[in-house]
């Protein structure tokens, strides 16, 4: 007879569920599995995460299966740091992240969507003084563009980018989206971010990206004030917290 502690989280990055197995011909060590508990409160914060107990005929994870399907799809870490490592990368949030997030809304061009996440980043580094991700914004001859962003998509030119994340992924609960729906949602402060990014787009929805273009070029903004031609200068969490005004 062996025991089974399981620790099941969603990973929205690899686009399924993930777990850490601990087995044991013993009853399970409370103080263990507390203190790895508490390591991973500590690591990740609030994270979201299923604990599991059962009791099987063998050590191996095939038993854990065998005996509920419910756990067949789960991909199975036992090393606990890294266990804790995917959770936290997970609850990261890239500008490709959010990109994919907003085209998930709805088609546009690649102009368009590189001053939409401005904006959206912009809108929440003002109001809770937070980066939404790391990657850098830089001012390009037609405004404000994450670079990654613009590798990523160039070749669509100016047509709208179509057909991205056709899949959904479903978890078991109920749950279900695209897996940048899933990982946006899912991140650190993801209410937030969703919040930011709507908004946006709903002030948005109408214009143009020559609209946005004309926009993010007004005498006295972020991009004006940091734009020299050819030189791709980063548009700093300072110029945009001096600059930039609330979208109303």
């Amino acid at each position: 007879m062996f025991f089974h502690f399981i620790v099941i989280s969603n990973n929205y990055l690899l686009g399924h569920r993930i777990g850490w197995h601990f087995s044991s011909p013993h009853k399970l060590d409370p103080i263990y599995l507390n203190s790895f508990m508490n390591k991973i409160e500590s690591s990740c914060g609030d994270v979201q995460f299923g604990i599991h107990k059962l009791i099987t005929d063998s050590d191996q994870w095939e038993s854990v299966v065998k005996k509920d399907s419910f756990f067949k799809d789960v991909v199975i870490i036992t090393d606990p740091d890294e266990f804790i490592n995917h959770l936290n990368r997970d609850r990261e949030l890239s500008a490709l992240d959010v990109a994919k997030f907003i085209l998930s809304m709805g088609e546009m061009s690649h102009l368009k969507l590189q001053k939409i996440i401005y904006y959206a980043f912009a809108e929440y580094l003002l109001k809770y003084k937070k980066r939404m991700f790391p990657e850098k914004i830089v001012a390009f001859k037609y405004g404000p563009v994450v670079e990654e962003i613009f590798y990523n998509y160039r070749q669509y030119g100016s047509s709208e980018i179509r057909d991205l994340e056709r899949e959904i992924f479903y978890i078991p609960g109920g749950l279900s989206g695209t897996p940048s729906m899933l990982k946006v949602l899912s991140s650190e402060n993801g209410t937030k971010v969703v919040d930011s990014i709507l908004e946006v787009l709903l002030n948005f929805e109408d214009h143009s990206a020559v609209d946005l273009v004309n926009k993010t070029h007004e005498k006295g903004g972020s991009w004006d004030a940091v734009y020299i031609p050819g030189a791709n200068c980063e548009i700093t969490e300072e110029a945009i917290l001096k600059y930039h005004h609330i979208v109303q």
